[in-house]
């Protein structure tokens, strides 16, 4: 599964200006999506995306969209990282919705939050924001968003324990924009009340970006990847924890 590509630079100017309007006006943004969405109608919540995204994003709205809701568990919510893993196998036992969806940013969450506040999980995990990168979102775009996606979700959803999972390692020129992420996602989940969980530190390697072993292209995760995701977070999917996981963020920038 492909991940955002980078935009030149007028292209990803274009592509922030437009998603700043989307969130306004968006015909996905007081309504849950359904499978009669068209591509058009994708393109303007999505703007910039290739036709392979366009494609991509729009199937995966409509196949989300024929799912029963749960009203127990563990729901994920995130990008292709979450879409990719295989969390039935990993979290057996266990009731876990999948709500990942390859090439997605903090604002096309936001925008499609209506169909995953349809279920009423136990637990949910919000993995998300490093194709925000590749558009040259800057730091506190991201954090602002991942904020208005959990104030939202618990306004909502009162009785979810909400996780906000680390950004993981990617790509050398991403380094310090994660670790400042991070870092501010750490800081503010005691006030904001939800439990950030460090995995970013686990799949780390000593330059910055995921280790080789973990990766398939630098960027997604492979199965030895998500075994440790599911060591880092079995417990809490299980049957959760409040415990804050103090980021690795807040480390000094690896030499």
């Amino acid at each position: 599964m492909k991940s955002n590509i980078k935009l030149p630079a007028a292209s990803a100017i274009l592509f922030s200006m437009l998603l700043a309007n989307c969130v306004q006006t968006s015909p996905f943004a007081k309504s849950p999506m359904s499978p009669s969405d068209s591509t058009a109608g994708i393109a303007k919540a999505w703007p910039g995306l290739i036709q392979e995204g366009l494609e991509h994003v729009t199937g995966r709205i409509a196949d989300l969209e024929k799912r029963p809701p749960i009203r127990e568990g563990a729901l994920f919510l995130g990008d292709s990282l979450t879409e990719g893993a295989p969390l039935a196998t990993m979290f057996s036992g266990t009731t876990v919705a999948n709500y990942g969806a390859g090439w997605d940013t903090t604002d096309g969450v936001l925008m499609r939050l209506d169909q995953v506040m349809r279920n009423r999980p136990d637990l949910l995990f919000l993995l998300i924001g490093i194709n925000d990168l590749s558009y040259d979102h800057s730091v506190q775009h991201i954090t602002q968003n991942i904020e208005e996606i959990v104030s939202r979700l618990q306004i909502n959803l009162p009785g979810t324990d909400v996780y906000v999972i680390s950004i993981l390692p990617a790509f050398p020129d991403w380094t310090a924009s994660i670790r400042d992420i991070n870092t501010h996602l750490s800081i503010r989940a005691v006030d904001q009340g939800y439990t950030f969980i460090d995995l970013n530190s686990a799949l780390r390697s000593n330059t910055g970006s995921l280790r080789e072993e973990f990766t398939t292209d630098g960027l997604h995760l492979n199965e030895m990847g998500y075994g440790i995701w599911r060591q880092v977070l079995g417990d809490c999917v299980v049957k959760g924890c409040n415990t804050v996981v103090p980021s690795a963020a807040n480390e000094k920038p690896p030499t």
